[in-house]
């Protein structure tokens, strides 16, 4: 045990001896600061034109909520439709709606043709999502009326023997329809990252802008597997030297553990730091930041020990430190096309979901927000491991 962890100090002493490597622990949370400042002073709206004839009530509430939203897409009221095309041909707006006379009327009578005109450039790919957000907002006016019709029109009352208690049952429904409509019932998004999945209205995501930190979290994740695939080739290196030859048969197993964990520990500590610098560690977005960095710490350490187990079995099979070397570039490029990091690719080729269960980086990404992710980490590892050593002892009986 005591020579254990005096290779414990020496691998730990050697890596921070190397210039590189000490360099690229420092640079990344400093990137990573630099990005998260860079996005926080970048922080305007992409700005929507809106112009409404249609002066009801409705459509004008529904103009005040979209001007008062607070989101990476932003609505303001143009003075006139000429200004809405003035703005987006001068890319002041990114696209602009105009609402003809008595919108809102026609409506709710199934009328919608040619009543908003859409003015954008040839540019843009928000017009869309614009749509989307206008109408919704839309929807919660006419929504209420609509439902109030619906079972008029359908002699629901008459039918039912209810005519006495119209009035009680439409206030109770338009109570519970604009409660439903508030608390984003109608309308959310789910998504999933960090293998948790998050439901929000879309008014929140869209307020969210720490989608455009999640690369970074990929990014960490093949930074740490580099360094335990470098921690595989300093084992080659020390095995070709000769330094493990005084080593004792129970001994060994654990000191070419330790020589791959070293460089993936210490990669992980900077990951955990930049996680944190980026605002992008799990607790920091709803205050949970205790339970929080348990976790973060639990998912990076469960990774860490992955690594170790993939990088000792692969040096276990693999005497040739070129070789190994030769893994690095080929497992990042692989890593970057595979694994939803700064696209999702198992949507444009067939294959690339299966290619994922190959790639330690998704394990880190999609797995270590769940206890049965963790497990299943665990278990691979346990079972990378005892390849590793069964295949050393092999080689040396």
């Amino acid at each position: 045990m005591k020579r254990t962890m005096t290779f414990f100090g020496l691998f730990i002493k050697r890596l921070l001896k190397k210039p590189s490597f000490v360099l690229i622990l420092l640079l990344m949370p400093l990137i990573v600061f630099a990005f998260r400042m860079i996005l926080k002073q970048d922080s305007q709206t992409i700005d929507i034109a809106l112009y409404t004839y249609d002066e009801s009530k409705e459509i004008r509430e529904s103009i005040e909520v979209l001007k008062n939203r607070k989101s990476t897409i932003g609505f303001y009221e143009a003075e006139s439709e000429q200004d809405v095309r003035e703005a987006v041909l001068t890319n002041r707006a990114e696209c602009g709606f105009v609402f003809k006379e008595g919108y809102y009327h026609d409506l709710l009578a199934g009328d919608v043709e040619e009543k908003v005109m859409l003015y954008k450039n040839t540019k843009t790919t928000l017009d869309d999502l614009a749509k989307e957000i206008i109408f919704s907002e839309i929807f919660r006016k006419i929504g209420r009326v609509k439902l109030v019709n619906f079972l008029r029109d359908k002699n629901f009352y008459e039918d039912n023997a209810l005519v006495s208690e119209q009035a009680d049952i439409e206030k109770y429904l338009v109570e519970h329809y604009d409660g439903y409509i508030n608390d984003g019932g109608a309308f959310k998004v789910v998504y999933t990252g960090n293998g948790e999945e998050k439901a929000t209205t879309i008014e929140d995501a869209l307020a969210d802008n720490s989608y455009l930190m999640r690369p970074v979290r990929g990014v960490l994740a093949m930074f740490m597997m580099m360094a335990a695939l470098s921690g595989a080739v300093f084992r080659a290196i020390d095995e070709k030297q000769g330094v493990y030859k005084t080593l004792g048969y129970t001994e060994r197993p654990w000191i070419n553990i330790l020589t791959v964990f070293i460089p993936a520990l210490l990669s992980g500590i900077a990951a955990l730091v930049c996680l944190y610098i980026g605002g992008i560690a799990r607790g920091m977005e709803n205050g949970n930041a205790v339970t929080g960095f348990f976790k973060e710490l639990g998912g990076v350490f469960v990774y860490i020990l992955l690594l170790t187990g993939l990088a000792n079995l692969l040096r276990s099979l693999i005497a040739n430190e070129a070789l190994l070397c030769s893994l690095l570039p080929m497992l990042t490029v692989v890593s970057l096309l595979g694994c939803n990091i700064f696209f999702n690719a198992a949507t444009k080729v067939k294959g690339v979901e299966e290619l994922r269960y190959l790639l330690p980086p998704d394990y880190y990404l999609e797995k270590t927000g769940s206890a049965g992710g963790v497990l299943l980490i665990l278990v691979i590892t346990v079972v990378l491991l005892a390849l590793g050593v069964l295949n050393d002892r092999r080689k040396s009986a």
